[in-house]
């Protein structure tokens, strides 16, 4: 199943704050710490496009990596995904994080 990356735009900041509240609310109510707009505010109020890639899988977005960078560092803010039940491998889901970290191509 081919998989790219692609810019994003300002306009994908509602559905990957919605994708990051579902992955991350069993961790976050196990906490103690989940408010449903909470994590949502929290992610839009830090959303930068420009350093903001979103997952796409057979045309469909499926995720986001977002790496920040300074001139002496670069890492990884946030990564969130819903891959489809034929990609949930680990090996699948790290090839985002290998091609952002530029040690890998895209698929």
């Amino acid at each position: 199943m081919p998989w790219f990356l692609r810019q994003s735009f300002v306009s994908d900041a509602h559905w990957i704050a919605e994708l990051r509240a579902d992955v991350l609310e069993a961790d976050l109510r196990r906490l103690g710490r989940y408010g449903p707009n909470r994590v949502r505010r929290r992610f839009c109020d830090a959303f930068d496009p420009d350093c903001t890639q979103v997952i796409v899988i057979d045309d469909d977005d499926a995720g986001s990596i977002t790496v920040r960078e300074t001139a002496i560092s670069k890492w990884i803010e946030h990564f969130n995904s819903a891959w489809p039940p034929t990609l949930r491998s680990r090996a699948a889901q790290a090839e985002p994080w290998i091609c952002v970290s530029g040690r890998g191509g895209e698929q």
